[in-house]
């Protein structure tokens, strides 16, 4: 009788900490999400560029001659495709794979 009731409580006093364990999870992941939330709202609130409302055709047609024909010797718009392209090749492999790549 008495090592049923000490196999009880050993098992009621794992339970107890089980539950705080599991709750302490909880609050470190609601403490995280009220972190981001109050992030992401913060990033929201900053107001976007007119420039970048015109897009960079906009942007670079606005530089300076001299500046520009630097940026072409200079292989910027190469540089830039090949960026592009990566940023692309990058989101096809994970839609190709279901966001798990």
């Amino acid at each position: 009788m008495l090592e049923q009731f000490t196999e009880w409580l050993a098992r009621l006093v794992k339970a107890v900490i089980n539950a705080l364990w599991q709750f302490l999870v909880d609050l470190a992941i609601s403490l995280v999400d009220a972190i981001l939330s109050v992030l992401v709202g913060l990033i929201a609130l900053i107001p976007v560029p007119s420039w970048l409302s015109q897009g960079l055709q906009g942007f670079y047609s606005a530089l300076d001659p001299g500046i520009a024909y630097i940026l072409g010797v200079t292989g910027m718009p190469v540089a830039l495709a090949m960026i592009g392209t990566g940023y692309a090749f990058r989101l096809g492999r994970k839609v190709a794979t279901l966001f798990q790549w």
